[in-house]
């Protein structure tokens, strides 16, 4: 009121014009990034977003596309089913700062070398997709980089020496790929990888990369988090100078040619540790002053014959040990098995011998103990166990040598014993029933779940549960145990002599373990296929068992709708418009993939992070220590308890 008061009329009109210019022109995208947004629509892509309609993709908030000043910074199209090329046109949106098109599987064809005119750039993932021919040399322009993934498309080539001019990156992930030549480090004419002092993640694995790991790439100025070079040709042995970098918290050398002597000392923030499949010699390395060691890998070497060391014991951090084919030999410590964490202990053709004596101070979350291959004379048992070990031990079937393993301590349970525990056998104790008789419950201090389950394996399995009720699952984890499921009945329908169709897939078939994994069972309306048999077109069991009704159709559970797709196609009437088995694991494994990638769960653990830009918000999508670190793997969230 005072303003107008103290202006006139004209005054009045002309702030009014500027307001509603100023508006105009918020509201109004750039009319080149306008053209090159265009361009693609018309010209390169396919399936672009529905969304993508009108002229204003910064008024018209089109998907994945964010806007400052009328320019295009952010475009994010990851999971999009987009298909087609990436043109030479992209170039011109000068003011990008971040490009994900990842997951999408059909955006093919070579990289623009034009892709380094985005001299914004900080964040570019074409993690995923179908690209091919090499890495254009001109992204090592870009150097305001701060995340570069390229994994899992068919890139050939060597990596380019001009990504060591990326001074700002922290993360070059360049997994799955067909990428050759050697590491490449700096010389005279040339930058190279070891001027990257800021970076935290290598990730080269699975690709062809060949000859050594150069010593000049590490130095004690690095913050290198993760070196993963696993699967691919390196030879020569493992430079010492990684001990310089101590900040390294995971390793994977394994499935590659190395050989040599093993020093790593120094590095006491390792978790993971991956070494196997290699041709390393000398001594068994050291690793007793790393405490923080929870995964230990170095299965398949040339280490020198030697009893088992005492870092196997003091490691109390450690969750899996594997050390399959390493030249152990001799009795195998009680000690061994009493790391509070230790779950998993795979010691399989070795030299080791005697008896093996778990004691009583044990880990109590122990699962696997594999002593395959080995010279074990006996087994002694003398304490309760409640929880599902897997013991797995082998002697000479033949009888020309040794007996099998005496089994002592084990207490046998009597028929008075099992009756009182099961209330007579009381049908209030079913929980179920299947192909195989009935599912009951009983009570030994604690409730468990006993199911058997009778596999095509030499001996039967058995596995206990402890029974929790009321757990409900998150989106992500669902679609994990639908990714298991479905691998499990593609292994039924195409490796199996003769196939087998389950005919009864239902949620009560699906059982699962203590890590949430789904495992298929329940074979009572399963069906043997001869190799000339045509395969059923008839749905046994009940359909409105199929789905879940607890699962409501909401737009925050990504990759719903494609699951739904894929679900109707699964059930089409005709067998010739069903997708085979091997066609729904691939489908759910980029559904799951999209859907962990955008999901709330915190993308990256808390030890990697990284404030990597004042007010940015980049997430990575991969990395978590309870996974493989390869291009592929995600986190999931914790389920809930009611």
């Amino acid at each position: 009121m005072i303003v107008s008061q103290l202006m006139g009329p004209k005054q009045q009109i002309f702030l009014l014009f500027l307001f509603l210019q100023v508006f105009a022109i918020a509201a109004k995208t750039d009319t080149g990034d306008f053209a090159v947004l265009s361009a693609l629509m018309k010209d390169s892509w396919k399936n672009k977003p529905s969304s993508w309609t009108g002229d204003d993709p910064c008024g018209d908030k089109w998907e994945g596309i964010q806007c400052s000043n009328s320019r295009i910074t952010d475009m994010v199209l990851s999971g999009q089913g987009l298909a087609g090329k990436l043109t030479g046109d992209i170039g011109n949106l000068i003011a990008l700062e971040k490009l994900d098109l990842s997951l999408n599987k059909d955006l093919t064809g070579n990289l623009p070398p034009t892709i380094g005119n985005l001299k914004n750039l900080q964040y570019l993932s074409l993690h995923g997709c179908s690209f091919s021919g090499p890495i254009p040399d001109t992204i090592g322009s870009l150097n305001q980089l701060l995340y570069l993934s390229l994994g899992a498309n068919n890139f050939t080539g060597e990596i380019p020496h001009s990504f060591g001019n990326l001074l700002k990156l922290y993360w070059l992930d360049i997994t799955d790929n067909n990428i050759s030549g050697e590491i490449p480090v700096s010389n005279e004419t040339s930058p190279g990888l070891d001027l990257l002092v800021d970076i935290q993640h290598f990730h080269f694995g699975q690709n062809e990369l060949e000859g050594t790991i150069p010593p000049q790439l590490f130095s004690s100025k690095m913050k290198l988090l993760h070196v993963l070079f696993d699967d691919n040709r390196l030879t020569g042995s493992i430079p010492s100078t990684i001990t310089l970098v101590r900040t390294l918290e995971v390793i994977k050398l394994d499935r590659n040619s190395l050989s040599g002597v093993v020093n790593l000392s120094g590095l006491v923030s390792l978790t993971e540790l991956y070494l196997s499949n290699n041709k390393l010699t000398g001594p068994m390395p050291d690793l007793r002053d790393m405490n923080l060691l929870t995964y230990v890998d170095m299965s398949n070497n040339s280490f020198d014959a030697s009893s088992i060391p005492q870092w196997f014991s003091s490691l109390q951090s450690l969750t899996t040990l594997i050390m399959e084919n390493t030249l152990l030999q001799g009795r195998i410590p009680v000690s061994l098995f009493s790391s509070t964490q230790l779950q998993t202990i795979v010691l399989s053709n070795n030299k080791l011998n005697g008896t093996l004596d778990i004691g009583y101070n044990y880990s109590r979350k122990l699962k696997l103990i594999d002593l395959q291959k080995n010279d074990i004379t006996q087994f002694t048992e003398g304490y309760e166990y409640n929880g599902a070990l897997k013991l797995q031990a082998s002697w000479d079937n033949n009888g020309k040598s040794g007996s099998r393993p005496q089994i002592t301590g084990l207490r046998c349970f009597s028929f008075e014993e099992i009756k009182k525990s099961t209330s007579n056998f009381s049908d209030a104790n079913i929980i179920g029933t299947g192909g195989y008789g009935k599912v009951s419950r009983f009570d030994r201090t604690l409730i468990f779940y006993f199911l058997f389950f009778f596999f095509f394996f030499i001996t039967p399995i058995c596995l206990i549960f402890s029974g929790k009720s009321g757990v409900r699952l998150s989106w992500e984890r669902r679609l994990k145990i639908a990714l298991d499921s479905a691998r499990g009945l593609a292994y039924l329908h195409d490796h199996v002599n003769p196939p087998i169709i389950h005919r009864d897939v239902k949620s009560s078939n699906i059982l699962l373990d203590d890590q949430l994994n789904g495992k298929v069972a329940d074979f009572g309306l399963s069906k043997l296929l001869g190799h000339s048999s045509h395969v059923s077109d008839n749905v046994k069991g009940t359909m409105h068992l199929i789905l879940d009704p607890t699962i409501a159709f909401s737009s925050t559970l990504k990759g719903l709708e494609k699951f739904v797709d894929l679900a109707i196609r699964c059930v089409e009437e005709l067998r010739v418009n069903r997708p085979t088995m091997t066609e729904v694991v691939k489908e759910i494994e980029n559904i799951l993939q999209q859907a962990c990638l955008h999901s709330d769960v915190e993308l990256v653990s808390n030890s990697n992070s990284q404030d990597v830009s004042s007010g940015s918000s980049f997430y990575s999508p991969i990395i978590n220590k309870d996974q493989e670190y390869s291009s592929g793997s995600f986190p999931y969230s914790e389920i809930e308890l009611k």
